[in-house]
């Protein structure tokens, strides 16, 4: 069997790559499974806040509740949006999804809607969010940023992030 290693253009068994080595420190690398970078933990939780979209008229609310938890080495999360206006009473919306990229102070997540009252058509369809970290003047932790849902509509969101139950 021949392998590519550090991909330089030259095919190497692993017998051939050892004896070309030469060394217990080569061995120990070419056996080595590649490092994976640990997700950030700071996002793990729950985030509550305004989920609207652009030019929402007056009298139109759109709330959402987020919360992000590892699933093997994988994080997830699942959303429930609340939706309510005067004119046409109040619609729920269920999400789930996956984060796309963590750093520091950004995230992306990627998901699809899973239920809706009476919004069946979105149901499926897929929604992205950019987010990015904001310290609040009481010291919280806030992300905001945009979402693109189910019709390419774009969203502002602004979630705070709740602190954990204490036990008592």
């Amino acid at each position: 069997m021949k392998e590519y290693v550090n991909n330089p253009g030259r095919e190497f068994s692993r017998r051939g790559f050892l004896k070309t080595a030469g060394t217990a420190a080569a061995a120990m690398l070419y056996a080595a499974p590649p490092a994976q970078a640990q997700e950030p933990n700071w996002i793990l939780g729950v985030w509550e806040g305004a989920h609207a979209p652009r030019g929402a008229s007056l009298g139109y609310e759109d709330s959402a509740r987020f919360e992000f938890f590892r699933n093997g080495d994988i994080t997830s999360w699942k959303a429930t949006r609340k939706m309510s206006s005067s004119g046409s009473g109040t619609d729920y919306l269920e999400i789930s999804g996956r984060i796309l990229k963590i750093s520091k102070s950004s995230v992306e997540l990627t998901g699809k809607y899973e239920l809706g009252s009476t919004i069946l058509a979105a149901v499926g369809k897929e929604v992205r969010y950019s987010l990015k970290q904001e310290m609040q003047d009481d010291d919280s932790l806030a992300l905001s940023g945009t979402a693109i849902g189910a019709n390419n509509v774009s969203f502002s969101v602004k979630l705070h992030k709740k602190p954990p139950l204490r036990k008592e």
